[in-house]
């Protein structure tokens, strides 16, 4: 490839003309490629190599890099992808090989196409007719050798084989290589029909912007951004050198938008039927506007004059540092809180850890209680159980011993008189067996002393007193508690 190194691979030529919008985001114009033979940048296109590069143009693209500052595009950039894609050659493209006169005086004959830009995408699509473009061709497929060209024995290059990589369009100081190729627009007829109206009107000694002659020609809506390009540019043309005044980017109900070198202008218009004249022109700061920019201008004017805008601007100035400043302290205290939120976060996590500690604990004790209150239950029941045994036992008892005292009042119920037996029946719950057993046999020996001496098997126990008399042991107790006992 050493032998490649030198060879200039981008063509640069000049663009003009207008363009024919053929939807509402796309336009159409025609270009001017190459010429077929030896150019200005000492290479040489074959009759071979065109076809070749004629069979490449399909879908190749229109590339530039727009600079918003100067209102126009600059060089080819480092690398074929720099910039943006503005447009394409379309796969139906109208090739044609068509003869031009060149601005040096020698009429060549161009490879010529149509080429579709994408103008509603991007508005600096407008300004491509009139601007410089480049052939750039794809270095990873061409070929070739150099010569010595017979004419003035120096060295060319001559193209074998390759294919193009796209159109790049250029800035205004860019120096063609291909003297006379050019986008140029599909309207040469309309044009010569406008020429030929402002000639007509010359010669009536008509002003610029003097209302035309509805006979010659009428006009549709879609047709105004067409004459008021002329209507701008009255020297667009070859006897004017194609002086260029300034080119349409938008037109509205009274007035359009138009820009050149020294920036955005608006230029406002009357149509009264068929006819268009020009009036006054501004120059303007926008030309097109996003949704939010339209909102923050319609918001501008709703406010008032510039005095105005600019008074509330220097108030919305000082609230916005006061609003800066109060931002910063809520900042501040936002930091503050954050940093108390995480030690609170800490504390939670720490009273969570507790409770939950707590709660395991509670959860022992519950059980604990489930198990106490089922055993106090249990015992309670047992309980129960036992003063019901014991209630049945003493009532059992109760029984047995009113049996028993029964027994004993009806043993001794012979000595002891109807009263004495009343008694002892209502009061025999106040004594036990043993001692209702004294009570009784205490009033029956009282009633007759001689009960116990006349049955002497109920004796008890025989034995002497101090006297020396022999007493029963029946005798000997009732003796021990007559006249209140142990005396």
């Amino acid at each position: 490839m050493e032998q490649y190194e030198n060879v200039c691979l981008n063509f640069d030529v000049s663009l003009y003309g207008q363009m024919e919008q053929v939807s509402d985001t796309l336009s159409k114009c025609r270009v001017r490629i190459f010429y077929k033979g030896l150019n200005r940048n000492r290479t040489y296109i074959s009759d071979d190599f065109a076809q070749q590069l004629i069979n490449s143009l399909a879908y190749a693209p229109i590339k530039g890099i727009f600079d918003s500052d100067s209102v126009d595009f600059e060089d080819h950039g480092e690398d074929n992808t720099d910039g943006r894609i503005y447009g394409i050659i379309p796969e139906s493209h109208n090739f044609a090989w068509e003869k031009h006169l060149d601005k040096d005086g020698v009429e060549r004959e161009y490879a010529t196409a149509d080429v579709i830009l994408f103008t509603g995408l991007y508005p600096e699509a407008k300004l491509i007719p009139d601007k410089p473009q480049s052939m750039e061709i794809y270095k990873k497929t061409f070929t070739g050798e150099w010569r010595i060209h017979p004419d003035d024995n120096r060295p060319y290059f001559h193209f074998i084989s390759g294919s193009l990589v796209g159109l790049q369009t250029l800035g205004d100081d860019v120096e063609p290589c291909f003297e006379g190729a050019a986008f140029f627009s599909l309207y040469k007829e309309l044009k010569d029909c406008l020429s030929y109206i402002k000639q007509t009107n010359n010669n009536n000694n008509n002003k610029e912007g003097e209302k035309m002659d509805k006979t010659l020609f009428r006009i549709s809506d879609n047709e105004k951004a067409d004459i008021l390009f002329d209507l701008i540019n009255p020297n667009f043309n070859e006897e004017g050198n194609w002086e260029l005044n300034g080119f349409i980017t938008d037109v509205y109900e009274d007035y359009a938008l138009y820009v050149n070198k020294t920036g955005y202008h608006r230029v406002y218009y009357t149509k009264d039927g068929d006819n268009v004249v020009l009036g006054d022109t501004v120059d303007v700061k926008i030309a097109d506007v996003t949704a939010s920019e339209y909102q923050a201008l319609e918001a501008m004017k709703a406010i008032g004059t510039y005095e105005e805008v600019n008074n509330n601007y220097a108030e919305m100035k000082a609230s916005v540092e006061t609003l800066t400043s109060e931002k910063a302290t809520l900042e501040t205290e936002k930091t503050d809180f954050e940093s108390k939120i995480s030690e609170l976060e800490a504390e939670k996590e720490n009273f969570e850890k507790t409770i939950s500690e707590k709660n395991e604990k509670i959860g022992e004790y519950e059980n604990q209680i489930t198990e106490i209150s089922a055993e106090k239950v249990r015992l309670e029941n047992e309980k129960n159980d036992i003063t019901i045994e014991k209630e049945n036992l003493e009532a059992f008892k109760a029984n047995v011993e009113i049996e028993q005292k029964n027994a004993i009042i009806d043993e001794f119920s012979a000595h002891l008189t109807d009263e004495q037996i009343s008694t002892f029946k209502e009061n025999m719950g106040n004594y036990t067996v043993l001692d209702f057993k004294k009570e009784v046999c205490t009033a029956a020996y009282d009633s007759n002393p001689t009960i116990f001496s006349q049955q002497e098997n109920t004796l008890l126990f025989k034995g002497g007193n101090p006297d020396g008399v022999i007493e029963s042991g029946a005798i000997k107790i009732l003796n021990k508690y007559r006249n209140g006992g142990n005396k």
